[in-house]
């Protein structure tokens, strides 16, 4: 019996050579920048300040803060550790007077 012959086709690939160096280092630079912005309502907002009407502890953060932060880890795919520490950090940079839900309040 013969061997088969193969039928695929192989492209030639395309080279290409970078000509300005400064752009492309540059737009490789931008690749990790990341832009992070809070309008003001989400900010007075952050924290809870209506009564849920159940005995025990009053919530501290509301819906949105929490909801904030879960967005955050859907589209980074962080575990909720990281989250904290994440949003720890937006918020110093940002220089927010807020202070960020510890981990176990997400995972409610």
């Amino acid at each position: 019996m013969a061997p088969k012959k193969d039928k695929t086709s192989f492209k030639k690939k395309d080279r290409y050579r970078t000509r300005n160096w400064k752009e492309y280092n540059q737009s490789l630079e931008n690749r990790g920048t990341i832009t992070f912005w809070f309008d003001e309502e989400p900010i007075q907002k952050w924290y809870s300040v209506e009564r849920n009407g159940k005995s025990g502890r009053p919530d501290i953060y509301s819906d949105n803060a929490i909801r904030c932060g879960l967005t955050i880890k859907a589209v980074f795919r962080t575990a909720l550790r990281v989250l904290q520490g994440f949003i720890k950090s937006i918020i110093k940079i940002l220089k927010i007077d807020l202070v960020c839900p510890h981990y176990s309040v997400f995972s409610r």
